[in-house]
């Protein structure tokens, strides 16, 4: 919230972390109000005072769940990961916001506007020419299939963005989630700087963001 972007976009969405947060945000929800208070089960904890504060927390929120339109979209070819990443929308109260599409991101409507006979996809038409955030977290390590490696899928990830850019022409900010930060900056995405590092999973890994170049609109 608060920035110029229409649409959050995760091409890897797994289990929908990134997305649900995303649309948690966009709506104005608290984060963690699902999760145990604060000092729960201890003499500081109290309970009336923590249910004011969820209260006015949604509260402060139902403006921008009533006037400010969400737009995130995610997708991923595993159809188990997906169900999965369905599942946990429904759960968060954000399941209707989120647009759900099994498949690779190369060929998902945001990125690749024309379909397999040659037409323009109907899917999310009117976002198609919003400006657009990429939040990744491709699968690294383990996760990768024996024909891939780190590079290959952080390269392809690269040019369907600039291509995307390109036949567009709107703006694409990214940001990229990975354990090798030559890797990612090799993969050809202009500007990528290293947010912050952490660890995820047990493996070291940084988050890298960046801008794509804005085409010249005619």
């Amino acid at each position: 919230r608060g920035t110029n972007h229409r649409i959050l976009f995760d091409p890897f969405c797994g289990s929908g972390t990134i997305a649900i947060e995303g649309a948690s945000l966009q709506l104005g929800l608290p984060p963690g109000r699902f999760h145990p208070a604060p000092l729960d089960g201890t003499c500081f904890f109290n309970p009336v005072l923590w249910e004011e504060m969820k209260s006015k927390a949604m509260s402060a929120g139902s403006s921008a769940r009533q006037y400010e339109p969400v737009c995130v979209a995610a997708g991923d070819i595993d159809p188990k990961a997906l169900d999965a990443a369905k599942a946990n929308a429904k759960r968060a109260g954000v399941d209707n916001c989120i647009d759900f599409v099994k498949g690779s991101f190369v060929s998902h409507p945001l990125l690749n506007q024309q379909s397999k006979d040659g037409k323009k996809s109907n899917v999310m038409d009117d976002a198609a020419q919003q400006s657009l955030l990429v939040v990744a977290n491709p699968p690294y390590g383990k996760r990768l299939s024996q024909s891939e490696t780190n590079n290959t899928i952080y390269r392809k990830l690269a040019n369907v963005l600039l291509s995307s850019s390109s036949s567009s022409r709107r703006s694409i900010d990214c940001a990229v989630i990975g354990k090798d930060v030559r890797v990612m900056r090799e993969a050809g995405i202009p500007s990528l700087d290293v947010a912050f590092s952490t660890k995820h999973g047990g493996l070291s890994v940084a988050a890298m963001a960046g801008s794509l170049p804005t085409p010249n609109r005619p």
